[in-house]
Protein backbone atom coordinates (compact mmCIF):
# COMPACT_ATOMS: atom_id res chain seq x y z
CA UNK A 1 0.00 0.00 0.00
CA UNK A 2 1.36 3.85 -0.90
CA UNK A 3 0.07 6.82 0.54
CA UNK A 4 1.67 9.97 -1.44
CA UNK A 5 1.06 13.48 0.20
CA UNK A 6 3.03 16.46 0.41
CA UNK A 7 4.62 16.69 3.74
CA UNK A 8 6.01 20.34 4.17
CA UNK A 9 4.71 23.13 1.63
CA UNK A 10 7.05 26.63 1.57
CA UNK A 11 5.84 29.42 -0.26
CA UNK A 12 6.42 33.08 -0.56
CA UNK A 13 3.66 35.64 -1.11
CA UNK A 14 3.40 39.36 -2.37
CA UNK A 15 0.66 41.64 -2.01
CA UNK A 16 -0.35 44.41 -4.52
CA UNK A 17 0.35 47.10 -1.77
CA UNK A 18 1.88 45.35 1.38
CA UNK A 19 3.59 48.67 3.03
CA UNK A 20 -0.09 50.03 3.13
CA UNK A 21 -2.61 46.98 3.54
CA UNK A 22 -0.38 45.18 5.48
CA UNK A 23 0.73 48.53 8.05
CA UNK A 24 -2.49 48.15 10.52
CA UNK A 25 -1.01 44.39 11.35
CA UNK A 26 2.20 45.58 11.61
CA UNK A 27 1.68 47.87 14.19
CA UNK A 28 -0.40 45.25 16.22
CA UNK A 29 2.87 42.83 15.80
CA UNK A 30 5.03 45.05 16.79
CA UNK A 31 3.40 45.57 19.93
CA UNK A 32 2.73 41.52 20.63
CA UNK A 33 6.24 41.15 19.55
CA UNK A 34 7.84 43.52 22.33
CA UNK A 35 4.97 41.76 24.99
CA UNK A 36 6.53 38.60 24.01
CA UNK A 37 10.03 39.65 24.48
CA UNK A 38 9.01 41.00 27.97
CA UNK A 39 7.75 37.73 28.89
CA UNK A 40 11.40 36.16 28.00
CA UNK A 41 12.62 38.62 30.29
CA UNK A 42 10.46 38.24 33.36
CA UNK A 43 10.82 34.34 32.59
CA UNK A 44 7.03 33.93 32.20
CA UNK A 45 5.53 31.09 29.77
CA UNK A 46 2.58 33.06 28.95
CA UNK A 47 1.92 33.18 25.34
CA UNK A 48 1.27 36.06 23.59
CA UNK A 49 -1.50 35.57 20.90
CA UNK A 50 -2.28 37.43 17.52
CA UNK A 51 -5.89 36.73 16.06
CA UNK A 52 -6.08 37.38 12.27
CA UNK A 53 -9.07 36.81 10.77
CA UNK A 54 -10.92 32.90 12.14
CA UNK A 55 -7.03 32.39 12.88
CA UNK A 56 -5.13 32.62 16.17
CA UNK A 57 -1.34 32.50 16.14
CA UNK A 58 1.66 32.29 18.59
CA UNK A 59 4.13 35.49 18.20
CA UNK A 60 7.74 35.10 18.69
CA UNK A 61 10.08 37.12 20.52
CA UNK A 62 12.39 37.13 17.70
CA UNK A 63 12.29 37.70 13.80
CA UNK A 64 14.72 36.34 11.04
CA UNK A 65 16.92 37.33 8.44
CA UNK A 66 14.18 38.90 6.46
CA UNK A 67 10.92 39.08 8.48
CA UNK A 68 10.96 40.66 11.34
CA UNK A 69 7.67 38.69 12.93
CA UNK A 70 7.05 35.34 13.60
CA UNK A 71 3.86 33.59 14.01
CA UNK A 72 2.94 30.49 14.32
CA UNK A 73 0.28 27.52 15.08
CA UNK A 74 -0.53 23.49 14.69
CA UNK A 75 -0.91 24.29 10.88
CA UNK A 76 1.11 27.17 9.74
CA UNK A 77 4.23 29.13 10.23
CA UNK A 78 4.20 32.66 8.97
CA UNK A 79 6.48 35.40 8.81
CA UNK A 80 5.98 39.14 7.82
CA UNK A 81 8.44 42.13 6.58
CA UNK A 82 8.51 44.91 8.35
CA UNK A 83 8.24 46.96 4.88
CA UNK A 84 8.28 45.50 1.15
CA UNK A 85 12.25 44.38 -0.14
CA UNK A 86 13.20 46.93 -2.61
CA UNK A 87 14.07 43.70 -4.53
CA UNK A 88 11.43 42.28 -6.70
CA UNK A 89 12.28 38.91 -5.92
CA UNK A 90 12.27 39.17 -2.33
CA UNK A 91 8.54 38.42 -1.23
CA UNK A 92 7.37 40.03 2.42
CA UNK A 93 5.48 37.16 3.68
CA UNK A 94 6.63 33.63 4.08
CA UNK A 95 4.24 30.75 4.70
CA UNK A 96 4.99 27.23 5.81
CA UNK A 97 2.12 24.70 5.86
CA UNK A 98 2.92 21.89 8.34
CA UNK A 99 2.31 17.91 8.35
CA UNK A 100 -0.72 18.30 10.45
CA UNK A 101 -2.36 20.84 7.92
CA UNK A 102 -2.00 18.92 5.08
CA UNK A 103 -2.67 15.36 5.88
CA UNK A 104 -5.60 16.94 7.67
CA UNK A 105 -6.92 19.17 4.90
CA UNK A 106 -5.33 18.15 1.95
CA UNK A 107 -2.79 20.29 0.53
CA UNK A 108 -4.92 22.08 -1.83
CA UNK A 109 -7.67 23.11 0.87
CA UNK A 110 -4.71 23.82 3.41
CA UNK A 111 -3.08 26.39 0.63
CA UNK A 112 -6.19 28.11 -0.46
CA UNK A 113 -7.28 28.25 3.36
CA UNK A 114 -4.40 30.89 3.93
CA UNK A 115 -4.55 32.74 0.92
CA UNK A 116 -8.32 33.28 1.84
CA UNK A 117 -6.90 34.55 5.39
CA UNK A 118 -4.39 36.78 3.64
CA UNK A 119 -6.58 38.15 1.44
CA UNK A 120 -9.95 38.42 3.38
CA UNK A 121 -7.75 40.03 6.17
CA UNK A 122 -4.34 41.77 4.90
CA UNK A 123 -4.45 42.68 1.63
CA UNK A 124 -4.87 41.40 -2.04
CA UNK A 125 -2.33 38.86 -3.08
CA UNK A 126 -0.46 39.90 -6.41
CA UNK A 127 1.44 36.55 -6.89
CA UNK A 128 3.34 34.09 -5.00
CA UNK A 129 6.74 31.73 -5.44
CA UNK A 130 7.04 28.19 -4.01
CA UNK A 131 10.01 27.76 -2.46
CA UNK A 132 10.02 24.22 -0.99
CA UNK A 133 7.71 20.99 -1.38
CA UNK A 134 8.31 17.93 0.68
CA UNK A 135 6.88 14.91 -1.50
CA UNK A 136 6.70 12.19 0.20
CA UNK A 137 5.13 8.18 -0.24
CA UNK A 138 4.25 6.27 3.01
CA UNK A 139 4.47 2.69 1.87
CA UNK A 140 4.93 -0.98 4.10
CA UNK A 141 6.15 -2.58 0.92
CA UNK A 142 10.15 -1.81 1.12
CA UNK A 143 11.88 -4.59 2.82
CA UNK A 144 15.36 -3.35 3.50
CA UNK A 145 18.41 -3.60 5.22
CA UNK A 146 21.53 -1.47 5.46
CA UNK A 147 23.57 -3.00 2.74
CA UNK A 148 20.60 -2.01 0.66
CA UNK A 149 22.30 1.53 0.11
CA UNK A 150 24.35 -0.21 -2.58
CA UNK A 151 21.19 -0.99 -4.47
CA UNK A 152 20.24 2.37 -5.06
CA UNK A 153 21.33 3.99 -8.45
CA UNK A 154 20.41 7.71 -9.80
CA UNK A 155 21.71 11.47 -10.08
CA UNK A 156 22.62 11.92 -6.40
CA UNK A 157 26.56 12.12 -5.72
CA UNK A 158 26.10 11.75 -1.58
CA UNK A 159 24.62 8.82 0.55
CA UNK A 160 24.85 8.02 4.45
CA UNK A 161 22.66 5.21 6.55
CA UNK A 162 21.66 6.13 9.84
CA UNK A 163 21.03 3.75 12.94
CA UNK A 164 19.09 3.93 15.89
CA UNK A 165 19.77 0.99 18.48
CA UNK A 166 22.10 -0.51 15.70
CA UNK A 167 19.11 -1.00 13.98
CA UNK A 168 18.54 0.77 10.00
CA UNK A 169 16.35 3.65 10.73
CA UNK A 170 16.99 5.03 7.25
CA UNK A 171 19.16 6.78 4.24
CA UNK A 172 19.63 9.88 3.28
CA UNK A 173 20.20 10.95 -0.50
CA UNK A 174 21.93 13.44 -2.10
CA UNK A 175 22.99 16.65 0.00
CA UNK A 176 20.39 19.46 1.68
CA UNK A 177 23.12 22.31 0.39
CA UNK A 178 22.78 21.80 -3.14
CA UNK A 179 19.00 23.80 -2.58
CA UNK A 180 17.70 21.43 -5.33
CA UNK A 181 17.10 17.63 -4.25
CA UNK A 182 17.56 15.84 -1.61
CA UNK A 183 15.91 12.41 -0.05
CA UNK A 184 15.14 10.29 2.90
CA UNK A 185 13.81 7.17 3.20
CA UNK A 186 13.26 6.21 6.34
CA UNK A 187 11.31 3.76 8.57
CA UNK A 188 8.20 5.86 10.00
CA UNK A 189 6.94 3.54 12.73
CA UNK A 190 10.21 4.16 14.06
CA UNK A 191 10.31 7.97 14.10
CA UNK A 192 6.97 7.71 15.40
CA UNK A 193 7.21 5.75 18.05
CA UNK A 194 10.65 6.60 19.67
CA UNK A 195 9.81 10.05 19.26
CA UNK A 196 6.04 10.19 20.38
CA UNK A 197 5.35 12.75 18.10
CA UNK A 198 2.35 12.08 15.24
CA UNK A 199 0.79 9.15 16.74
CA UNK A 200 -2.36 9.72 14.38
CA UNK A 201 -0.01 8.72 11.29
CA UNK A 202 -1.09 5.20 13.05
CA UNK A 203 -4.76 6.11 12.73
CA UNK A 204 -4.31 7.15 8.65
CA UNK A 205 -2.40 3.91 8.52
CA UNK A 206 -5.47 1.63 10.38
CA UNK A 207 -7.40 3.49 8.14
CA UNK A 208 -5.68 2.34 5.03
CA UNK A 209 -4.97 -1.30 5.45
CA UNK A 210 -1.50 -0.98 6.23
CA UNK A 211 1.19 -2.77 7.87
CA UNK A 212 1.64 -0.14 10.58
CA UNK A 213 4.45 -1.87 12.43
CA UNK A 214 6.75 -1.55 9.01
CA UNK A 215 6.01 1.28 7.33
CA UNK A 216 8.62 3.81 5.63
CA UNK A 217 8.88 7.13 4.12
CA UNK A 218 10.41 8.22 1.16
CA UNK A 219 10.17 11.74 0.90
CA UNK A 220 11.97 14.29 -2.01
CA UNK A 221 13.02 17.73 -0.33
CA UNK A 222 12.84 19.99 -3.60
CA UNK A 223 13.86 23.39 -3.42
CA UNK A 224 13.74 26.66 -5.17
CA UNK A 225 16.81 26.08 -7.14
CA UNK A 226 15.27 22.99 -8.76
CA UNK A 227 12.03 24.94 -9.25
CA UNK A 228 13.94 27.62 -11.09
CA UNK A 229 15.54 25.23 -13.25
CA UNK A 230 11.84 23.77 -14.33
CA UNK A 231 10.14 27.08 -14.28
CA UNK A 232 8.06 26.02 -11.44
CA UNK A 233 7.48 29.45 -10.45
CA UNK A 234 4.20 29.55 -8.22
CA UNK A 235 2.78 27.02 -5.85
CA UNK A 236 -0.16 26.54 -8.22
CA UNK A 237 2.62 25.43 -11.01
CA UNK A 238 3.61 22.73 -8.39
CA UNK A 239 0.73 21.56 -7.71
CA UNK A 240 -0.13 20.92 -11.70
CA UNK A 241 3.12 19.10 -12.25
CA UNK A 242 3.65 17.36 -9.54
CA UNK A 243 3.59 13.88 -10.77
CA UNK A 244 5.63 14.76 -13.21
CA UNK A 245 8.10 15.93 -10.52
CA UNK A 246 7.45 12.37 -8.32
CA UNK A 247 8.40 10.96 -11.72
CA UNK A 248 11.84 12.69 -11.80
CA UNK A 249 12.71 12.10 -8.93
CA UNK A 250 11.53 8.10 -8.90
CA UNK A 251 12.92 7.45 -12.47
CA UNK A 252 15.36 9.47 -13.26
CA UNK A 253 17.08 10.90 -10.05
CA UNK A 254 16.84 7.59 -7.96
CA UNK A 255 15.84 4.04 -8.05
CA UNK A 256 15.88 1.13 -5.83
CA UNK A 257 17.20 -1.92 -7.77
CA UNK A 258 17.52 -5.51 -7.97
CA UNK A 259 20.94 -7.23 -8.60
CA UNK A 260 20.25 -8.78 -11.56
CA UNK A 261 23.42 -7.62 -13.57
CA UNK A 262 26.88 -7.13 -13.29
CA UNK A 263 26.20 -3.76 -14.06
CA UNK A 264 23.65 -1.79 -11.73
CA UNK A 265 22.44 0.41 -14.91
CA UNK A 266 20.95 -2.68 -16.70
CA UNK A 267 19.61 -4.07 -13.37
CA UNK A 268 15.79 -3.78 -13.05
CA UNK A 269 13.85 -2.00 -10.74
CA UNK A 270 11.80 -3.65 -7.87
CA UNK A 271 8.53 -4.40 -7.43
CA UNK A 272 8.25 -2.43 -4.38
CA UNK A 273 10.25 0.60 -6.10
CA UNK A 274 7.59 0.55 -9.89
CA UNK A 275 4.71 0.84 -7.05
CA UNK A 276 6.48 3.65 -5.52
CA UNK A 277 7.23 5.19 -8.50
CA UNK A 278 3.40 4.56 -10.00
CA UNK A 279 1.92 6.08 -6.48
CA UNK A 280 1.32 9.86 -8.28
CA UNK A 281 0.14 8.78 -11.24
CA UNK A 282 -3.56 9.59 -9.40
CA UNK A 283 -2.91 11.53 -7.18
CA UNK A 284 -5.46 14.07 -4.83
CA UNK A 285 -5.55 16.33 -2.21
CA UNK A 286 -7.89 14.79 0.42
CA UNK A 287 -8.42 14.70 3.61
CA UNK A 288 -6.54 11.29 5.12
CA UNK A 289 -7.09 12.69 9.15
CA UNK A 290 -10.13 14.31 10.66
CA UNK A 291 -9.31 16.89 13.45
CA UNK A 292 -10.66 15.48 16.07
CA UNK A 293 -8.71 12.08 15.66
CA UNK A 294 -5.48 14.34 15.45
CA UNK A 295 -5.84 15.94 18.73
CA UNK A 296 -6.71 13.06 20.78
CA UNK A 297 -3.88 11.27 19.16
CA UNK A 298 -1.25 13.91 20.38
CA UNK A 299 -3.59 14.19 23.87
CA UNK A 300 -2.16 10.59 24.40
CA UNK A 301 1.64 11.91 23.83
CA UNK A 302 1.04 14.11 27.09
CA UNK A 303 0.29 11.50 29.89
CA UNK A 304 3.36 10.30 30.34
CA UNK A 305 4.41 13.61 31.14
CA UNK A 306 1.44 14.29 33.26
CA UNK A 307 1.38 11.16 35.37
CA UNK A 308 4.96 12.41 35.39
CA UNK A 309 4.40 15.72 37.36
CA UNK A 310 1.38 14.35 39.15
CA UNK A 311 3.39 11.55 41.42
CA UNK A 312 6.24 14.27 41.99
CA UNK A 313 3.87 16.57 43.30
CA UNK A 314 2.06 13.65 45.26
CA UNK A 315 5.41 13.06 46.68
CA UNK A 316 6.30 15.88 47.91
CA UNK A 317 2.74 16.43 49.67
CA UNK A 318 2.60 13.36 51.23
CA UNK A 319 6.47 13.15 52.21
CA UNK A 320 6.27 11.98 55.72
CA UNK A 321 2.65 9.85 55.04
CA UNK A 322 4.31 7.06 53.03
CA UNK A 323 1.38 4.48 53.27
CA UNK A 324 -1.27 7.27 52.32
CA UNK A 325 -1.41 7.88 48.33
CA UNK A 326 -4.51 8.40 47.30
CA UNK A 327 -5.15 9.79 43.36
CA UNK A 328 -8.18 11.19 44.31
CA UNK A 329 -6.90 13.23 46.78
CA UNK A 330 -3.62 14.54 44.74
CA UNK A 331 -6.16 15.57 42.13
CA UNK A 332 -8.48 17.84 44.13
CA UNK A 333 -5.48 19.66 45.61
CA UNK A 334 -3.57 20.01 42.27
CA UNK A 335 -6.59 21.60 40.65
CA UNK A 336 -7.19 23.68 43.86
CA UNK A 337 -3.61 24.92 43.88
CA UNK A 338 -3.88 25.34 39.98
CA UNK A 339 -7.08 27.19 40.00
CA UNK A 340 -5.52 30.00 42.62
CA UNK A 341 -2.14 30.46 40.44
CA UNK A 342 -4.20 31.22 37.44
CA UNK A 343 -6.02 33.76 39.68
CA UNK A 344 -3.48 34.61 41.11
CA UNK A 345 -0.64 34.65 38.44
CA UNK A 346 -2.09 35.11 35.47
CA UNK A 347 -5.76 36.83 36.66
CA UNK A 348 -7.27 34.28 33.91
CA UNK A 349 -8.97 31.01 35.13
CA UNK A 350 -9.30 27.51 33.72
CA UNK A 351 -12.02 27.85 30.57
CA UNK A 352 -9.75 31.25 29.25
CA UNK A 353 -6.37 29.41 29.09
CA UNK A 354 -8.15 26.15 27.53
CA UNK A 355 -9.82 28.40 25.03
CA UNK A 356 -6.36 30.02 24.19
CA UNK A 357 -4.47 26.51 23.76
CA UNK A 358 -7.54 25.80 21.28
CA UNK A 359 -7.35 28.84 19.45
CA UNK A 360 -3.28 27.48 18.26
CA UNK A 361 -5.01 23.81 17.94
CA UNK A 362 -7.58 23.89 15.55
CA UNK A 363 -8.67 26.33 12.36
Amino acid sequence: MQLPNIDTLIATLDLVDYDTDASNLLKTLEIKKQESKNNVKEDSYENVLVTIGNMSFEIFPNGSRHHAYILHNDYYELKFARYRSRSVNNYPIFIKIKSACLWEKGYTQAWEDIKTLISNNIGEIATNKISRADLCCHTDELQIEASDIDRFSGKFRSDEIYRDDRKLSGFTFGSGKSKKIFCRIYNKTMEVVKKRQKLWFFNIWNENNMDKDNVWNVEFEIQRKFFKEYDIETVEDMFTKMSSLWKYCTFDWLQFKELDNNRKDRCSVTDSWINIQNSYNHIESKSLIKAEQRLDADADVLIPSIIGYITSFSARKKLGRKDDFDLGETIIDLTTRGLDYLERNKESNFVDEVQKKLALLAN
